[in-house]
């Protein structure tokens, strides 16, 4: 099925066809098998692609399958689970699943119409009224907005409307569909999905994404305006700034770089070594700190942090330090205590420094995928963010999660690291980001 863009009424190019889907819930092997004739010869006929899903139990079809078709015929009286019943499930889903009942006795119909029915039929059924049900869907589904494509994976079937994707790409060896309500894993391929959404509607980019541009053009604006101008935190002197995140995402690099950055401000700065759990994790931000040439404040390795922070706070206050920066052990999201150890730390600076500026920024890789988002999530909820720095954006990886980020939480990046070195810190431009991925 080939993609195509669509003009201002929203229509797609001629010759763009919709899939329909066609459910048959049904008891007869003999009527499913006449449906499946039907839909062979009307594909032979019209070009239209259709896809046929039979199924004789009909519990399945109710939980699993249902509301991705787009006409089911189902049977009355049915004998396993009452063909009114699902009916009634497809109407209080607010499904556009157009519903035939096959029946041979007209008592039923009343009945199947108070259900939800769409249509009813006598049997047997014939090759002109199963046209006819399908001229009707083929109606509501000459649009954009009803092209779509089937994705079958481990927790069911997904029929997946191309207007909903935002962006597909590839996690490792897993390719994930990212659409407005959820994240599907998908079996295809990159190049499989590059066949399908083919059309200028949807864009490969060079990171390995492909990309709803409507989507990707409105989101654009949104980023800009998160990323530039009064959204950005303003440094407001002395700040504070506590970075946190989970592990082996660059924090105490981040905060080697960011200290380096307020240097070149004609700032004053102190680095408090908070992360007094990772071996070594003091040593490495005086090697860091020395570069920058700033001052550290540390304690022994398995202290208290918030001792340490308490201790830099102090000596800020007396030194009339402008930037401490606060270096803190990687916490797993999923793991509470370790997120009210960072709480404690937090008020901490608070109780402590009430005239500072009191800033928490994120420390997320640009390899880490859709998991940022939870991850972002958590650590907001326990510490009220104020900004994102991303790491790693040096490599293939593009942070096609600062999308998502910027939609759902609303959380402005402030820096990107863009190498190893001291000076690979940029404060975050979201035009060059947006455009980069094109």
């Amino acid at each position: 099925m080939n993609m195509t863009d669509t003009g201002e009424d929203g229509d797609p190019e001629q010759g763009e066809q919709a899939m329909i889907v066609v459910g048959i819930c049904d008891g007869e092997q003999t009527v499913r098998s006449l449906i499946a004739g039907f839909v062979e010869q009307y594909h032979a006929e019209t070009g239209v692609e259709l896809r046929l899903l039979s199924y004789n139990t009909g519990e399945k079809l109710l939980k699993n399958y249902m509301l991705d078709m787009d006409l089911i015929f189902l049977e009355i009286p049915f004998r396993n689970i009452s063909a009114l019943k699902i009916a009634e499930h497809i109407k209080r889903q607010d499904s556009q699943v157009r519903i035939v009942f096959l029946t041979t006795v007209l008592s039923y119909v009343l009945e199947a119409y108070e259900a939800g029915a769409s249509s009813y039929l006598l049997k047997p059924l014939s090759y002109a009224k199963f046209c006819r049900e399908l001229s009707h869907v083929r109606e509501e589904k000459d649009s954009f907005e009803s092209l779509s494509f089937l994705e079958e994976n481990k927790k069911g079937l997904y029929k997946i409307y191309l207007h909903q994707i935002l962006y597909i790409e590839t996690c490792g060896r897993k390719t994930m569909i990212h659409t407005g309500r959820e994240d599907i894993p998908s079996n295809k391929q990159m190049k499989q999905h590059e066949q399908l959404l083919s059309g200028p509607s949807f864009a490969r980019c060079h990171a390995g994404y492909i990309v709803n541009l409507r989507y990707f053009q409105k989101l654009e604006g949104s980023i800009l305006r998160l990323t530039n101008g009064a959204e950005l935190p303003k440094f407001e002197y002395p700040t504070v700034i506590m970075f946190v995140g989970v592990n082996g995402v660059g924090k105490t690099t981040t905060i080697g770089k960011v200290a380096n950055w307020f240097v070149k401000q004609k700032k004053s700065v102190t680095v408090a070594a908070a992360d007094t759990f990772r071996a070594a994790a003091g040593d490495q931000l005086n090697i860091w700190a020395d570069r920058a040439k700033v001052r550290i404040v540390k304690h022994e390795e398995g202290s208290d942090p918030a001792a340490v922070i308490f201790d830099a706070v102090s000596s800020a206050k007396a030194k009339k330090t402008d930037v401490v920066l606060v270096d803190t052990a990687g916490r797993l999201h999923v793991k509470e205590n370790l997120m009210n150890e960072l709480k404690k730390m937090d008020r901490v600076v608070t109780r402590e420094y009430p005239e500072a500026q009191f800033l928490k920024f994120l420390v997320l890789d640009a390899t880490t995928g859709q998991n940022a988002v939870n991850q972002a999530r958590v650590f907001d909820e326990a510490v009220e963010l104020d900004g994102i720095v991303l790491t790693k954006l040096d490599g293939t990886a593009k942070g096609g999660f600062v999308f998502s980020l910027c939609k759902e939480l609303q959380i402005p990046v402030v820096f990107a690291g863009v190498g190893e070195k001291i000076d690979d810190l940029e404060l975050f431009n979201a035009e060059d980001f947006v455009e980069g991925f094109i």
